[in-house]
């Protein structure tokens, strides 16, 4: 199994935002937070450009 790194902001409290508003489909937490750290990467390469 492959390892990965994500940027995750510190500010996200992701788990206690699901127990607060948990949604009504199935949901994959590593899922959100590899997307999360996707836009973040792609937004910053575009700042840099």
């Amino acid at each position: 199994m492959k390892e990965y790194y994500i940027i995750k902001p510190s500010i996200l409290n992701l788990e206690q935002r699901l127990e607060k508003f948990p949604p009504n489909f199935k949901f994959c937490k590593d899922y959100a937070l590899w997307l999360i750290s996707e836009i973040i990467r792609k937004t910053a390469y575009k700042l840099e450009s």
